[in-house]
């Protein structure tokens, strides 16, 4: 058992000085930094851009409309992050998705995501994006497609937008009045 001991320790102390440790170096006094080239951008911290994510989705389980809007804020290398700020949606009657015309704005709802409260009550840690249920009273009866747009407003002025086309189902409640 002894010696099975020693030959452990004595291959231990041959692995470190003349195998494991080669090209190794200890931080601290001595060691060098690789200087950034010109021209890099320092790492930022923090939402760069925002999609809708998952799709909205609109229906009416008990008559009630509700919007079900995702929206995930993406850092520098397209990684999700989370965000301190505002997010305002605004529902628009028509158009056929980003860069189309929109009809007549139908809903706007303001979600604050500014405490720590805030923050648990909409981030889904599994999507790892910012989920919302939004509840509308009627939609007008002729309208089939819709457009949702979210704008998060940053504490330090940052504003990012992404806006989606939603279906109207038409076998949910159109109005109050059927």
């Amino acid at each position: 058992m002894l010696a099975l001991m020693v030959r452990c320790i004595i291959l231990i102390g041959a692995l470190q000085v003349g195998g494991l440790n080669a090209g190794c170096q200890w931080k601290g006094v001595g060691s060098t930094q690789r200087p950034r080239p010109s021209g890099q951008r320092t790492w930022q911290l923090g939402p760069a851009s925002m999609r809708m994510y998952p799709a909205p989705r609109l229906h009416a389980p008990d008559g009630q409309w509700l919007l079900e809007a995702g929206v995930e804020l993406l850092d520098p290398m397209n990684d999700s992050t989370k965000g301190v700020g505002t997010i305002r949606f605004e529902l628009y009657a028509g158009g056929r998705g980003p860069g189309h015309a929109v009809g007549k704005r139908l809903y706007v709802w303001n979600v604050c995501l500014l405490t720590h409260d805030d923050q648990q009550v909409a981030y889904d840690s599994v999507m790892r994006a910012y989920r919302f249920t939004l509840m509308c009273e009627l939609l007008p009866e002729d309208v089939q497609l819709a457009v949702l747009q979210a704008t998060f407003a940053g504490r330090n002025g940052l504003r990012l937008s992404a806006q989606m086309p939603v279906a109207v189902p038409p076998q949910s409640p159109r109005s109050a009045n059927p």
